[in-house]
């Protein structure tokens, strides 16, 4: 059931076209990789890591007004 709901938050986007911004929606989809069971533990917490790693440079370019 939570691969359909990641697969409709990964398409949507795509499909709708026009200015919706890509990098929200695939941002809605890296938290869902600590769902899927799986995953070893390691890969869980190394992906968690560059997640929060990339999220601090997007914020200040967020804050910046780079990104829309």
């Amino acid at each position: 059931m939570v691969l359909l709901y990641l697969a409709a938050f990964w398409l949507a986007p795509l499909t709708v076209g026009g200015n919706v911004s890509l990098y929200r929606s695939e941002a809605l989809l890296l938290p869902a990789v600590l769902l899927l069971p799986s995953f070893p533990r390691w890969l869980q917490f190394g992906l968690l890591v560059v997640a929060v790693l990339l999220s601090i440079p997007m914020a200040a370019l967020f804050f910046r007004d780079v990104l829309v």
